[in-house]
């Protein structure tokens, strides 16, 4: 039934922006019901904000969608006319809901108040006027209200940037930044603005139009050239050649050639150095270069004497026996080298040992050093307990080791070995922090596989190292004879070598089927092969997060198929009549008892990592009274966590994870669905399929899978200046004279 209605709604989520569409999230004023705001893309003078409040009018229907095999409906409102009424308020309206400071005022009461005063609110609040306030809240709240906006202080500073055309959450990131000199600071530079903003577009035309600054101001081009190396740093690079970021001020900033080169010749020297081949940003160029000092400083100390390769020889002898295995000629290689340098890396594939190489590190350690101190350390959670787990030595994450949870990492001496696992993950960001808190006179051994994903950071690490000659490293080539039988080793070898597979072994195979059917294999597969729901022997990483093949619809296809009336997790929602108790969903899928669950953010007042995997073990019995309310129990790498209703937003369903979420994480059998996607590469392919222990099952286009083999990594693609700076910092004659 298609219904015309007019109503008052405040913008939730942007679900999608294009110039022909732009559908919306949006919550009705009136009732609080969710609504779905379809509009044409060009139609409209003013931008479609979250946070912001409009009077809208249009036809009405309800659409049924789907998700795995879970149904719900929604009403949709496709837009004939739609009148800004709420912005300027939207920043006082979320200053009073969002802080613990106005407990007591929703944001019901908060809306209320300023469709009531306007930006009479300001001068009501600083003149106490109890009285006003009180037709909307109690007494008790008015007193509050002043008498919190008054220790505040920058409740001018608040109504100055609400009557600039700023999106509320700036307004009030911007105060919250600055304070009382928030005004002042962005008048002095209002292309500050693109700290908060990130659209080099609406920044400049508020620029220009709000505060006057001319095509030619200085602070522009500053801005201009910032935000061309800015926009290669958030695709991974660390370092562009000129022309790149000419074409990037060109075409993205939409400046001319001449404006550019004016630019570049004057504020260029501000904000990047010149090397032979590249620029390079300030901020990662400083970082890069403590890095490669750090590295050379390493490398000149002396290594152990001649004298303790006999301790070394006669250590390997012994672990070979006490373990039953014998060595292979680069596996004692490995061993020699990484035990006598100061830094060094162990590399390699599945199946070429080389975590029977660093066992037999620590072995020529400890017999060669009085008091050894193994200090192992992983990116995610589960990389650092299956380091754990597999040498028999403690391990934590890079963040609980630069905390300094157990030794504090200054205090560390010549006695102590820092060794990073997964070192493919870490960026440039995570080893400026890691090389310049590590004392030089600690020995550093990373290991890893360079044909891994690059790093979700900026930068690259282990795969600069990995091709630079001035490095101590081995690269472990013979598969072991336990794995010469093994398909998986066998593919993931081909992978490297960019040559499609032959799947003739029990243990990998590849199924082709069509994207319309990828989700249900999936899950199909997921219980033909022994999938419980209950632990995480059995993972289907995927290569995105929505669409065919991704982690939310096979997550929901899943849970679809497990017990359904389990308890569930219980949270709190924002209605027109305040908070609503309401159950917790992911993707429109409720959350229960027993669930497992992927971790996707670090937070350090719950000590969760990023990519950790857990499993809700028990749901709270009462109702949740607010966001600091426990909700339920995870466990998370073998220990239980209390989630508070505030937390929930940084876990997701685990049964199906993406493949950045996977690396550093192994499982007895992998399921991994393809389907042609631009996030489809070698190295993607290549960490999906060596997450598998004993078995891989591979679905979907053949072609895609085929295509992606074949291609360049996109870690090659990225551009960064670790090489410039270990060759500017002497690493070469370092290791010459060594």
């Amino acid at each position: 039934m298609v219904e015309f209605v007019q109503l008052e709604t405040t913008i939730r989520s942007v679900r999608f922006n294009s110039a022909q569409l732009i559908l919306m999230g949006s919550q009705c004023v009136k009732t609080g019901k969710r609504i779905v705001l379809r509009a044409a893309g060009r139609a409209w003078s003013e931008p479609f904000e979250i946070g912001t409040t409009w009077r809208v009018s249009g036809h009405k229907t309800e659409q049924t969608l789907t998700r795995g095999d879970y149904t719900f409906k929604e009403e949709v409102v496709n837009l004939d006319s739609a009148e800004l009424i709420l912005r300027d308020g939207e920043a006082f309206i979320r200053l009073l809901s969002e802080s613990k400071k106005f407990s007591g005022i929703g944001r019901v009461k908060a809306q209320n108040l300023w469709i009531e005063f306007g930006e009479n609110i300001f001068d009501i609040i600083e003149q106490v006027d109890i009285e006003s306030l009180k037709r909307i809240i109690s007494e008790q709240s008015a007193l509050k209200l002043c008498e919190e906006f008054r220790s505040l202080g920058y409740i001018r500073a608040l109504q100055s940037l609400m009557s600039k055309p700023l999106p509320s959450a700036v307004c009030l990131d911007l105060v919250k930044a600055y304070g009382c000199d928030a005004v002042d600071r962005v008048k002095e530079d209002p292309y500050r603005l693109l700290t908060f903003m990130q659209n080099w577009m609406r920044v400049d035309d508020i620029a220009r139009h709000e505060f006057g600054i001319d095509v030619s101001d200085s602070r522009r081009m500053r801005a201009a050239v910032n935000e061309a190396l800015l926009s290669r740093f958030n695709s991974g690079n660390t370092a562009a050649n000129l022309k790149q970021v000419k074409a990037t001020i060109e075409n993205t900033i939409s400046m001319n050639s001449q404006f550019v080169e004016k630019a570049l010749e004057v504020e260029g020297g501000k904000l990047f150095k010149k090397s032979e081949r590249l620029v390079h940003p300030i901020g990662p160029w400083l970082m890069e270069t403590m890095i490669a000092e750090k590295i050379v400083a390493r490398l000149k100390q002396r290594s152990h004497g001649p004298e303790s390769i006999d301790h070394i020889d006669a250590a390997i002898d012994a672990y070979e026996n006490e373990n039953f295995i014998d060595l292979t000629t680069e596996q004692r290689e490995a061993i020699v080298l990484s035990a006598r340098a100061s830094f060094s890396l162990i590399l390699g594939g599945a199946g070429c040992g080389k975590t029977t190489v660093l066992k037999g590190v620590y072995k020529a350690l400890e017999s060669d050093t009085a008091g050894v101190r193994i200090h192992q350390i992983a990116l995610s959670g589960r990389a650092a307990q299956r380091m754990q787990e597999s040498t028999g030595f403690p391990a934590r994450t890079i963040a609980a080791f630069l905390q300094g949870q157990e030794v504090k990492v200054e205090d560390l001496g010549p006695e102590d070995v820092v060794v990073i696992d997964e070192a493919s993950m870490v960026d440039v960001i995570s080893a400026y922090y890691l090389m310049r808190r590590i004392p030089d006179c600690v020995q550093i051994i990373l290991v890893g596989d360079p044909e891994q994903l690059p790093p979700v950071g900026p930068g690259l690490f282990l795969h600069v190292l990995a091709d630079h000659p001035g490095i101590p490293k081995t690269t472990l080539k013979v598969v072991k004879r336990q794995a010469e039988n093994s398909g998986i080793v066998a593919v993931s070898s081909a992978i490297r070598d960019h040559r499609a597979p032959d799947f003739c072994h029990q243990d990998i195979d590849f199924c082709s089927c069509g994207n319309s059917v990828l989700n249900s294999r999936a899950a199909d597969a997921y219980f033909a092969l022994g999938g419980t729901g209950e632990d995480f022997s059995i993972i289907v990483v995927c290569p995105t997060k929505s669409g065919a093949g991704s982690t939310a619809e096979i997550n929901a296809q899943i849970i679809n198929r497990l017990k359904q009336d389990r308890p569930r997790v219980r949270t709190l929602s924002i209605t027109s009549s305040g908070l609503e108790v309401v159950d917790l969903t992911i993707n429109f899928v409720p959350v229960r008892l027993g669930d497992l669950v992927l971790v996707k953010k670090n937070d350090y007042t719950l000590d969760v990592r990023n990519g950790s995997l857990g499993k809700i073990t028990r749901v709270a019995a009462d109702e949740p009274e607010d966001n600091d309310s426990i909700a339920c129990c995870i466990e998370v790498d073998g220990r239980e966590v209390e989630f508070p209703v505030g937390k929930l937003d940084i876990i997701d369903h685990g049964y199906a994870v993406t493949v950045h979420k996977a690396q550093g994480s192994q499982a007895h059998t992998i399921i991994f669905p393809v389907r042609k996607s631009r996030l489809l590469d070698k190295s993607l392919v290549y960490t999906a399929i060596t997450r598998a222990q004993s078995r891989c099952h591979i679905l979907g286009d053949y072609e895609a899978f085929e295509v992606a083999v074949k291609s360049p990594s996109k870690a090659t693609s990225r551009v960064v200046g670790l090489s410039v700076a270990l060759e500017q910092s002497g690493i070469l004659e370092v290791r010459l004279r060594g």
